[in-house]
This record gives C-alpha cells, sequence and structure tokens, in this order.
C-alpha cells in the first residue's frame, strides 16, 4: 500500500530512564556531564558502566532569528579502561643527586606511551623555560622551589600530565683551607672546610692517632698537631640526607732542626779588628750576642760586627721556607794589644810527671795575686778543655773530671773580671 503512514502528531509519550539516568542526566557522573548552551562543549565523568543514548539538539539563529532545530541521537558507551600513557618523571626524592646538582637540572622521563613531550620547568622570570626533549637540561636563574610540569603526547588523543616540585640549590663546592708551619716545633695547624656545604651538613675531621685532635667537629678547628715528623693524611667528613662527601689533604711535617753551620769557627781577634759572620743559607736570619756589640745588619746572611773589649759569643738563628729554624754559635776572643814585656818570660810548657819540677802551670806573674779565671782550649781553638775560677797554680795539664790531656799545644786564657789579662800557649811534655 503505498499509502504513507505518517506518525502521529504530538505531544509524545515520554521516555522512561533506568535509574540512575534521567532526562535530564541521561549518563550518570561525577562531576555530572553537562553542555555549554553556546559552544556545545560536553564536559564530565562518567561513573557508571552501562550504553546510554543521548539526544543534542542544536537551534540556528541569523540576526537573532530563530532558523531551524536539528536533533541527533549519540550512543555513549562506558566501561573501564585501563591506562596505558601515564606521564611521569624521576623526583629528587628517587634520585637525591639531584639536589648536588646546583641550578642546573637534566630531567628524566620514566614514562610509559609517551610519543611527544612538554616540559614546562616552571620558572616564571622567562617565557622560554620549556622544552619538547625526552630528557631535557634546564638552568634555573635562582635557588627555590619550581614546579616542573610534563605532558606527554600534547594534543593526541592519549595524553597525561603530571607536576612535581623541585627544590633547587646551590652546588656543593667546599675545599679545606689550612695553615700552620710544617715543623715539628712549631706547627699549630688551622684546618677549615670552605665553600658551599649542604644545607644540612654536619662536619666531622679525622687527623689520625699520631695527632693531639680527636673527635673534632664543625667547620673550623685550630691548635692541630703531630707528635712526630712524617706524611699525615687529613680527612673531612661531610654527612648530609642531600650530598655526603668526604675531602681529604696531606700534611707533611719536617724535623724541627734545620743544619745550620756559622762561620768563622772559634777565634781570636785584636782591637779595632771587625768580625766577619756567615752562616749556612736560609730564607731568614738573626744574629744577636751575649755582648754588647754592633751589627751593620743583624738580619743578613753575612753581617759583620765590631765588639768591645770582652770575649763575644755570637748567636745565629736560620730559617728556611718551610719556616723551621736552627741555631749555632761563634765563639770570639778579645787579646790584648801585645804581650806586656814584663810578662814575655811567662811559663809555656808543663811537665806533669810528678817529679816536682814543672807539673803545673804557674803564672804568678800575670796573676799578681788577683782572682782571675784560667781558661784551656784544645790547639785547634774549637773546645773548652779546662776551667778553673780563682785560679792557684794548680792546673796539671788534666780536663775538667781531672783526666790528663794528652800530650800537645794548647791555648790558655786568663782573664780577671770583665778583661782578658793574657793569653798564650802551653805544651804539654810528659
Amino acid at each position: 500500500n503505498p499509502t504513507p503512514n505518517p506518525a502521529t502528531p504530538p505531544p509524545y509519550t515520554l521516555i522512561q530512564f533506568v535509574a540512575p539516568a534521567t532526562a535530564t542526566q541521561p549518563v550518570p557522573g561525577n562531576p555530572a556531564l553537562s553542555i555549554n548552551s553556546t559552544t556545545g562543549m560536553i564536559t564530565g565523568v562518567a561513573n557508571t558502566i552501562g550504553q546510554y543514548v543521548v539526544g543534542i539538539c542544536v537551534s540556528e539563529y541569523r540576526n537573532g532569528q530563530f532558523m531551524s532545530t536539528v536533533r541527533r541521537d549519540y550512543q555513549f558507551n562506558v566501561t573501564n579502561c585501563i591506562i596505558n600513557t601515564v606521564a611521569d618523571m624521576v623526583t629528587q626524592l628517587e634520585d637525591p643527586s639531584l639536589f648536588c646538582d646546583g641550578r642546573t637540572l637534566t630531567f628524566t622521563p620514566q614514562t610509559s606511551g609517551a610519543l611527544t613531550y612538554f616540559w614546562d620547568f616552571g620558572d616564571t622570570s622567562s617565557v622560554n623555560d620549556t622544552s619538547s626533549l625526552a630528557t631535557p637540561t634546564y638552568t634555573f636563574p635562582d635557588t627555590g622551589h619550581y614546579t616542573v610540569m610534563l605532558v606527554i603526547n600534547p594534543g593526541l588523543v592519549c595524553t597525561d600530565t603530571t607536576f612535581e616540585v623541585f627544590r633547587v640549590m646551590n652546588a656543593p663546592d667546599y675545599f679545606i683551607d689550612k695553615q700552620g708551619v710544617p715543623c715539628i716545633e712549631v706547627q699549630n695547624y688551622r684546618f677549615e672546610a670552605k665553600g658551599t656545604a649542604p644545607i644540612d651538613a654536619q662536619i666531622s675531621w679525622d687527623f689520625g692517632s699520631n695527632s693531639n685532635t680527636f673527635g673534632a667537629a664543625g667547620p673550623l678547628v685550630t691548635g692541630v698537631r703531630w707528635n712526630t715528623a712524617g706524611t699525615y693524611p687529613v680527612s673531612c667528613i661531610i654527612q648530609s640526607a642531600y650530598c655526603p662527601d668526604t675531602l681529604w689533604d696531606t700534611v707533611q711535617v719536617f724535623d724541627w732542626y734545620y743544619p745550620v753551620t756559622a762561620a768563622p769557627q772559634d777565634t781570636q781577634i785584636v782591637r779595632g779588628d771587625t768580625v766577619h759572620l756567615d752562616v749556612t743559607s736560609g730564607a731568614a736570619y738573626y744574629w744577636f750576642a751575649d755582648q754588647p756589640v754592633y751589627f751593620n745588619n743583624a738580619r743578613q746572611q753575612n753581617p759583620q760586627a765590631l765588639m768591645h773589649a770582652d770575649s763575644t759569643t755570637y748567636y745565629v738563628i736560620v730559617t728556611d721556607n718551610r719556616g723551621c729554624r736552627g741555631i749555632d754559635t761563634v765563639f770570639v776572643s778579645w787579646l790584648p794589644d801585645q804581650v806586656s814585656p814584663d810578662l814575655s818570660n811567662v811559663m809555656n810548657v808543663i811537665t806533669p810527671n810528678g817529679d816536682g819540677m814543672n807539673d803545673v802551670l804557674d803564672i804568678s806573674e800575670v796573676l799578681f795575686g788577683d782572682a782571675c779565671t784560667l781558661r784551656v782550649m784544645n790547639r785547634w781553638g774549637t773546645t773548652w778543655v779546662y776551667e778553673q775560677e780563682s785560679y792557684a797554680n794548680t792546673w796539671g795539664g788534666t780536663d775538667v773530671d781531672g783526666n790528663p790531656l794528652p800530650s800537645g799545644t794548647y791555648y790558655f786564657f786568663v782573664v780577671c773580671g770583665r778583661d782578658l789579662r793574657y793569653a798564650g800557649p802551653v805544651t804539654i811534655v810528659y
């Protein structure tokens, strides 16, 4: 029958929805699905599995005049989905070394299903803080907290976004600063850990069992010494939850004595002579004496000196380039201008063999009853072998302990008060 069978005119019977769907909420959701009446954008999250038919009406207006309405039905199938596109990145908790890299960080994704990347490093001071690299590097302008965003597959259907907060700190950059003199008698070392350390750093030191310092803590340690000369390792331990580390240094401690040889050897001069002094080469010098003396420069290696009418011991302290010191002496004796004619026959030979003749040195004509001191020096003028105060003409060729001296020529000096009254040779013959 070709006769048309048109639908009956409205009103029509309302469609019955199965709960929880309704005519105004045909797809259950949280938040509920809604449509923007101007843009037509449907938003919401379906939360009930099922198959839903949604009717959408679009009305057209031109210049404010209604033109027509178009109605379409859409089917929405809601089911459980397994998300295979996940955005993720390595965080500072997962890799604490990121706390130690300073203001330049390298970001590593650990995503699934990623084809392309978009990073935003959260630097609000720049419009160039983004990257499309998989593993980008970015230098932050300052320390602080930055929220970093990673979007994988931006603009595609399967995309995901994640955010992580990164704490940007200056990179640890510290070193051991040591000060001290490497000589065993000086030392007094000062150690300090300087530079940029982690904010939670706790510093301790280890100077070894031969030092005087144990269990030292903190960035500064003073007064460190070692008991003997040698080479010693020093460790500075930085304990930190972020950037632990250990710094090493070495200290070499030298023997205290710097070998020194002063010149001339013990000698004699007469009135008007200048003493020409010299000493082993060093870095610094200091000369002084046990009697009033004039130096042309007491701080040079080879000064000249003028002495008064007294025998004088000259001292020199030499310091090397490490700060180690040594000392030596020079004895210079003062001779009278000339021997008095009435002393020209002073005894100059003794024969201490017990025969009662010339057994002792008798210098009565020199002493004149005065309390004088007799000093006897070996033939080379380097060592005092005998000394007697208030000499009473009793020396019989022995040393200070009473032991007989070997045969040979010696030199004796008679000192009365502060004056050298006489000096001359004496020969011992057995």
